[in-house]
């Protein structure tokens, strides 16, 4: 589901964006958030991407029954390059605030993707 997603986003210098129909309604956006900041301090801001390591995941419960992934791609070419926590979280914000079942877009060097929410077994 995810790789086909990036696949489909080639454009690097314009803002290209989607949201996602259907499915569950993004919960509680201040949870969100919150683990929007910490994907981005803990984990993608860590990551050098390069041509070996293009995109980094991450899922995150909401609550007991609904789970989000986090995505963030780089899409430009070129030697290896880091993105840094506020790049990060800016993007991933403008997904929380703008997709109400999530959605994917691309600034400059970098996508951007929140997959979900999605309902988890009980």
């Amino acid at each position: 589901m995810h790789i086909s997603i990036f696949g489909l986003i080639t454009a690097a210098s314009a803002v290209v964006g989607e949201c996602y129909l259907g499915g569950v309604n993004m919960p509680n956006q201040d949870v969100v958030r919150a683990q929007a900041h910490d994907v981005c301090d803990k984990n993608f801001s860590k990551v050098v991407y390069n041509d070996q390591t293009k995109e980094a995941y991450a899922c995150y419960n909401v609550d007991d029954h609904t789970m989000i992934t986090f995505a963030v791609k780089r899409i430009s070419a070129g030697g290896d390059m880091q993105i840094s926590p506020a790049d990060c979280y800016d993007g991933l914000r403008k997904e929380i605030g703008g997709c109400q079942h999530g959605g994917h877009s691309n600034y400059t060097n970098w996508l951007f993707m929140l997959c979900g929410p999605e309902r988890r077994p009980v």
